[in-house]
């Protein structure tokens, strides 16, 4: 398997057992660093300090309190681009489909958690993540162009 560059990455789950197992998956496996959060409130202090710039964040969907619905909306409000994989258990298709709405990129159901499959995923957000920030930028160009040009 080829290692692209470390990832930092911030998990939010509340069920420890699972945040330790895939923490130490994305640790041992693939070389990224991991910070990880119980639950959403802990997830938005530690994006709301700023000491850490997340390549990632993987984000339960069902949590007590604060649900990974929820924190993908502050993430929006705070137009904070980080991409978002949405972790679920079974049956939440439709809860996928509306994290997707949000601005999730993907979701990965946790039962079927491939360790393989788990890297290339990873791999395949973070270069959506560069080409829809290239693509922001080119539109920006675009438009301060097409404004220059209106403007002499």
């Amino acid at each position: 398997m080829s290692h692209s560059s470390q990832a930092n990455i911030l998990l939010v789950d509340d069920d420890e057992a699972f945040l330790g197992f895939l923490s130490s998956v994305l640790r041992d496996e693939y070389g990224h660093r991991v910070v990880e959060a119980k639950s959403g409130e802990e997830a938005l202090e530690i994006l709301k300090n700023g000491r850490s710039f997340f390549d990632l964040i993987f984000l339960d969907y069902y949590m007590s309190g604060m649900t990974g619905l929820d924190v993908l909306r502050w993430l929006g409000e705070k137009k904070n681009e980080t991409p978002v994989i949405i972790l679920t258990g079974a049956g939440n298709e439709q809860i996928a489909v509306d994290a997707m709405k949000l601005g999730a990129y993907d979701y990965i159901r946790k039962e079927q958690i491939d360790i393989q499959h788990l890297g290339t995923e990873i791999e395949a957000t973070r270069e959506r993540h560069m080409f829809r920030i290239a693509r922001a930028l080119e539109e920006e160009q675009t438009k301060e162009i097409l404004l220059n040009k209106e403007a002499t």
